[in-house]
């Protein structure tokens, strides 16, 4: 459980030191909250956007020092903890994708529909991956072909490569649906994403579980 728990706390450093970067390219002072229009009602400065990916990294931090220190099984808390530092990541990023807009108070806002429809997928497949890694035969597989079932050691090396191909898939989508919406601004990024998903996560993974099986199953 200390993995799992150090896994999610390096996300959290990461996502922090992201967040770090973008704020040089906010201007000084950014809008915050919203009116019952949905439109922006005050003005802060960009630096209170750290406080979100500070307190994750805090967090995150007090429960893997909980994991090293006081080692006990429990089963919500980690489920619970990329919960919560997944939602305050996706509102985090949506915030400050308005900010970078630099929209002026009382302006209706042009919501970046890149980061609210490609972050939720992202940070689920991330867990997923995480999951994968670790499936049971019993477990339903996109993966769970004949040659695949039919040798433990083929499953296994299916699903380790298929979690850590779809998590890469995961910083992919993160990462290009923020470019979408400072650089590019079109609707074919779900396409590419989807292609993403195809290409380097379903793909990949069959023609490695395929070659795998031979190797096995051929013996």
């Amino acid at each position: 459980m200390t993995k799992t728990s150090r896994l999610i706390f390096i996300y959290s450093v990461i996502n922090l030191i992201c967040a770090i970067v973008f704020m040089f390219f906010l201007p000084d002072n950014v809008i915050f909250g919203l009116t019952g229009n949905l439109y922006a009602s005050t003005y802060i400065s960009r630096w209170y956007n750290l406080i979100i990916p500070i307190t994750q990294v805090i967090c995150m931090l007090v429960i893997y020092l909980l994991d090293v220190y006081n080692p006990k099984e429990h089963k919500y808390r980690y489920l619970i903890s990329w919960v919560a530092l997944a939602f305050t990541t996706y509102v985090m990023w949506v915030l400050m994708l308005l900010q970078y807009n630099n929209y002026a108070l009382g302006v209706s806002l042009d919501w970046p529909w890149a980061i609210m429809i490609l972050f939720p997928f992202g940070l689920f497949f991330i867990a997923e991956g995480y999951y994968t890694i670790n499936k049971d035969k019993d477990d339903f597989s996109i993966f769970g072909y004949r040659w695949v079932k039919s040798n433990s050691i083929v499953w296994r090396q299916t699903h380790i490569i298929a979690g850590r191909s779809l998590i890469f898939v995961a910083f992919v989508l993160l990462i290009i649906s923020v470019l979408n919406e400072i650089f590019w601004d079109t609707y074919w990024i779900y396409l590419v994403a989807l292609l993403v998903w195809c290409v380097c996560h379903w793909l990949y993974t069959s023609l490695y579980a395929k070659s795998i099986a031979d190797k096995y199953n051929g013996r």
